[in-house]
């Protein structure tokens, strides 16, 4: 629940923050307004996020002095987070369902995106998209399948879409 609250929170956060005009003169960091000409849904740096809920494996490193945290659940939150694009949130069923055992959050809604293979991950797991009830009106590049059609992603949904048309 509180990496949950982070995310939302920095993704507002950084859409809100001033960012040095020279960054935002690139197109990856451009500011992007909701057809409304008032929102902004980006505005400089974009940070993907994704999360996994799960037990890792720690032991303590004698040379830093700190916990290293390492296993199946760490190697599957980092997959997560690979899949997603800037400026997007990502999380496993495994979290959804910590959030859904807590009383429901009104900022943000979350839609699931499907089943997707991760590298080092026995099973598929169902991913979906977490959306900023502020920034729902962001929209995504197509987050691959194998052997799947493609789909544009908006924060209201997914939309098939022929690649031959495109």
């Amino acid at each position: 629940d509180d990496a949950v609250d982070f995310a939302v929170d920095a993704q507002r956060e950084l859409t809100a923050a001033p960012w040095d005009p020279l960054l935002l003169a690139f197109p990856s960091c451009a500011r992007v307004l909701a057809p409304d000409g008032i929102t902004v849904l980006f505005s400089g740096l974009r940070v993907r996020m994704g999360m996994h809920t799960g037990l890792p494996d720690v032991e303590f490193n004698t040379e830093t002095h700190k916990a290293d945290y390492f296993g199946q659940a760490v190697n599957c939150a980092a997959r997560v987070a690979a899949l997603a694009n800037g400026g997007q949130v990502l999380l496993s069923l495994e979290t959804v369902a910590a959030l859904r055992a807590a009383p429901p959050e009104p900022s943000f809604q979350l839609h699931s995106l499907g089943a997707f293979k991760l590298k080092g991950i026995s099973r598929e797991k169902e991913i979906f998209h977490l959306s900023p009830v502020l920034l729902q009106q962001r929209e995504f590049p197509t987050i691959r399948k194998p052997s799947s059609a493609s789909l544009k992603w908006t924060a209201r949904g997914a939309v098939q879409r022929c690649d031959r048309c495109s």
